[in-house]
């Protein structure tokens, strides 16, 4: 059940659909409640995040910044643990065969690579190494590997091991290191769910439906008894402008009343506990307080919610990093022409996520354990519509801005946390399903992510030093560490 999908050529290259983020036409701007671990002086109560949703076909994977980045195998190995005996196998083992078969990786060459134990090579979407031309870019890795002395290969400061493929994995400290990224876009085409699963042969299909304009409102389930053993899911009523009632029934097709199949609910990271939380099913107060008649109490439908917070690293460059000047969008370092000819081409900044590069580190240096910080690195500043669109510090926004307006090229580092120890919610206030969530990330509840971001930032400073373009850091730039903590916040 899908809003609008997105038709016109150009918007279908990964840096154009990635910059909608900043239109409120492609995305959906969730936000965050008030995060009690932010800063409280400037932002009384807590800071508060956009949390922007794609709105076309392919959800989100039509306007993120295309990254292929599996997680860490001992994610799904403890998954698989704390789920127990589940029909599905959640290990990493057991995902190797779903990931093998959705991709095809193209390693270094325009022909997939064959089969192998970890990576697939003939499934719809298209992976390949980022082919964007980016020397500061490449020149940040290159030091960050060779230039900091033996001491930081434990923190993952090396090149990436498996050919230089951080997705094959065979024990959890394989994915330390740093190279280029590999992103699901190819020859100028990003290649999101729609465009790799919803393709004209599977629009044909008899069973397949696609909607547009409608917005799911609960599902529907027959014999409710009180009894979670006794209830069916039946259908799913949709809002839909079109209809005169202003809203239509979808039901499951099924000979008899014994629904031995499943009902799988698919919208997203907040609208899936949002609809289940709609339909009865969820923490029994939270559905009493928003007036909706408990079908199922389960405390877990909208807990555990995770996200990995980031922090923005920006550089001043002597070099420029692009063939590039500003256009309209702001993009500091890219210029218009000829990127529109290279786009037609399947080349250049327009037919390329802007992040070229990615580094996984382990802050503490204990060997054998994953990364607990990614930087992503990307060769060029974001617009300040952009950063304004996802409600960023208007301090960052100043001073990032300052910077830009000395500076021959931006550097960009933006350091995410890994495996947080904290976690949120996404819980109903109304029946209203055209309402919002309350959306609570609990961010930063102590200093343990703080820290580590603050030795990633130390790790970037020490590499910056030795490249031969760098020339000076304008954001956190260089104050003391109480406030570097607080700005951080």
């Amino acid at each position: 059940i899908l809003k609008f999908r997105i038709q016109h050529t150009i918007l279908q290259g990964p840096l154009i659909q990635m910059l909608g983020v900043a239109r409120r036409s492609l995305i959906h701007p969730f936000a965050t409640s008030s995060q009690s671990g932010t800063r409280t002086d400037d932002f009384p109560g807590g800071r508060s995040w956009t949390v922007p949703r794609g709105r076309g076909l392919g959800g989100c994977s039509a306007v993120n910044i295309c990254l292929w980045v599996r997680g860490n195998m001992l994610d799904f190995d403890e998954w698989a643990r704390s789920v127990g005996g589940t029909i599905i196998d959640w290990s990493y083992e057991g995902m190797i065969v779903a990931f093998k078969a959705i991709e095809s990786y193209f390693h270094a060459s325009t022909a997939p690579t064959k089969e192998c134990t970890q990576r697939g090579g003939s499934g719809p979407v298209k992976v390949q190494l980022s082919p964007l031309e980016a020397p500061v870019a490449d020149e940040f890795v290159e030091r960050l590997t060779t230039s900091l002395g033996s001491e930081f290969n434990a923190f993952g400061c090396r090149p990436f091991p498996n050919r230089g493929d951080y997705n094959t994995q065979n024990q959890p400290s394989d994915q330390l290191g740093s190279g280029r990224i590999q992103v699901n876009a190819f020859q100028g085409k990003r290649y999101d769910a729609a465009r790799a699963f919803l393709t004209q042969d599977v629009r044909q299909r008899s069973n397949l439906w696609v909607i547009t304009k409608a917005h799911a409102e609960r599902l529907l389930f027959e014999n409710k008894e009180g009894d979670s053993q006794k209830i069916g899911c039946s259908g799913v009523r949709v809002q839909h402008p079109d209809c005169a009632e202003g809203f239509i029934d979808f039901f499951v097709k099924s000979g008899s009343h014994e629904f031995d199949g499943e009902v799988i609910v698919c919208a997203g990271a907040f609208e899936s506990p949002k609809l289940l939380q709609l339909s009865g099913i969820g923490p029994k107060k939270v559905l009493m307080e928003a007036g909706v008649p408990l079908v199922v109490n389960n405390e877990h439908v909208g807990r555990h919610l995770v996200d990995h917070v980031n922090f923005q690293v920006f550089n001043s460059m002597t070099a420029q990093q692009l063939s590039c000047e500003p256009i309209s969008y702001d993009l500091h370092n890219i210029r218009l022409s000829p990127e529109i000819q290279s786009f037609a081409q399947g080349r250049g900044v327009f037919g390329s996520p802007l992040c070229t590069s990615v580094a996984f580190l382990r802050t503490d240096g204990r060997p054998n354990m994953p990364p607990d910080v990614q930087l992503h690195v990307l060769p060029a500043g974001p617009p300040i519509g952009w950063m304004h669109a996802l409600n960023m510090d208007e301090s960052v926004c100043k001073e990032y801005q300052r910077g830009v307006e000395e500076a021959d090229a931006i550097l960009s580092i933006l350091i995410t946390i890994l495996r947080p120890a904290y976690e949120g919610s996404v819980m109903i206030q109304s029946r209203d399903c055209q309402l919002d969530p309350k959306i609570d990330f609990n961010y930063l509840p102590d200093d343990d992510d703080v820290n580590k971001a603050i030795k990633a930032l130390e790790i970037i400073r020490k590499t910056c030093r030795h490249m031969s373009t760098f020339k000076k850091e304008i954001f956190p730039a260089e104050i003391d560490m109480q406030k570097l903590k607080r700005q951080f916040r």
